[in-house]
């Protein structure tokens, strides 16, 4: 049976931070799925694309995972972090002991302000985004990628592959992550 994974998608979200994990982990044999936050099967990322999910956040709430994707972008982020349901169910996989990964603006404005997860936790996200991490106990890095308790964080499109190669390293296994960077020629 392969691991489960859903990528959550709100109106404004940001395409690189949630299509490069998805691609990376499918290549790495992940049963990994497109989550709309609303009621609509389409999304509107930021560079105004529509895409259409695989699934329905409000039909998948007792599904089980193994790990839960959250990409940055405005306003996506903070739609995510308006959003009761959300949270709740940010906060339900986080209990479960779940691993979770948040890319760019999701670390903070998500994970640390909305859902009051980062207490202790090392974490990086967009630049002026550690200022909520600190104001809600987390600890702040500027590292492309941080990985630190059932946590991945990671700053912008910029650090997207490397975020997607180190949730394949922690969720999968550093063989499969070494094996695709190498295949992808991520060799540098």
């Amino acid at each position: 049976m392969s691991k489960k994974a859903f990528i959550l998608l709100a109106e404004g979200f940001e395409d690189v931070e949630a299509m490069t994990p998805l691609d990376v982990l499918n290549r790495a044999g992940v049963d990994v799925k497109t989550v709309s936050i609303t009621e609509s099967y389409e999304v509107v990322s930021t560079s105004k694309m529509t895409y259409k999910t695989h699934l329905l956040l409000k039909d998948v709430l007792e599904e089980e995972i193994q790990l839960l994707v959250l990409p940055g972008g405005m306003p996506g982020t903070t739609n995510i972090a308006a959003s009761e349901m959300c949270v709740d169910y940010i906060k339900a996989i986080h209990k479960k002991g779940i691993l979770i990964a948040a890319i760019c603006a999701a670390p903070g404005y998500v994970l640390a302000e909305a859902c009051g997860l980062l207490k202790g936790v090392k974490a990086c996200g967009y630049p002026g985004t550690e200022v909520k991490i600190k104001e809600n106990g987390g600890i702040p890095l500027e590292e492309p990628v941080v990985v630190d308790k059932n946590f991945i964080t990671s700053r912008s499109p910029g650090t997207a592959m490397i975020f997607a190669y180190t949730i394949v390293k922690e969720f999968v296994s550093e063989e499969k992550a070494k094996e695709l960077k190498g295949g992808m020629l991520m060799n540098f």
